[in-house]
């Protein structure tokens, strides 16, 4: 059954429909998706030394209310499992690591951004589109969205049942 997440002091939530890729990416890669301070954490579940896995998550939101109004909205979330605090910053922490870090959102809808950017969430504005057939194959599109890169693709993905043919997995437009 689909419940509800509610705090009625700040918003509710309604069902949350969710697709996750994991992408190795070149540990160069990953770790130019950290800040300052934080480094990749050692994982004894991944094999290859040479790439480090990321999330990449799209995400329906439905009905998520707050002051009487309520919003769908698309979300795009790319996020790192396990990273720690680097030797020049662990001491100034209780705990190093490991802990995921959300490295970057795109959403389609302004309030849902300013709202994580209040929480100091890296969310951004963006074309989000989604589109499924009834086999179950989708496609996932993220365009920015206004400032001189209008239009230029952030993010594209299609994925299938297994069996199911959709070209390519990802594209990731070098940055």
């Amino acid at each position: 059954p689909k419940m509800p997440v509610c705090d009625p002091e700040f918003m509710c939530c309604g069902p949350v429909i969710q697709t996750y890729l994991t992408v190795p990416l070149a540990r160069s890669v990953a770790s130019s998706l950290l800040p300052e301070g934080l480094e990749l954490a050692p994982l004894d579940w991944w094999s290859d030394d040479a790439t480090y896995p990321v999330h990449f998550i799209m995400s329906e939101q439905h009905n998520v209310e707050s002051n009487q109004a309520s919003i769908d909205y698309l979300e795009f979330i790319e996020a790192l499992p396990a990273v720690q605090w680097d030797d020049a910053h662990a001491d100034a922490y209780a705990y190093r690591g490991p802990f995921a870090y959300w490295a970057k959102s795109y959403l389609d809808q302004e309030v849902p951004v300013l709202v994580g950017q209040l929480f100091g969430i890296n969310k951004e504005l963006a074309n989000v589109r989604q589109a499924c057939d009834d086999t179950g194959a989708c496609s996932y599109n993220i365009t920015a969205r206004g400032g001189q890169d209008d239009g230029a693709s952030l993010v594209s993905a299609r994925w299938a049942p297994a069996g199911t043919s959709v070209g390519s997995n990802a594209y990731l437009p070098a940055s």
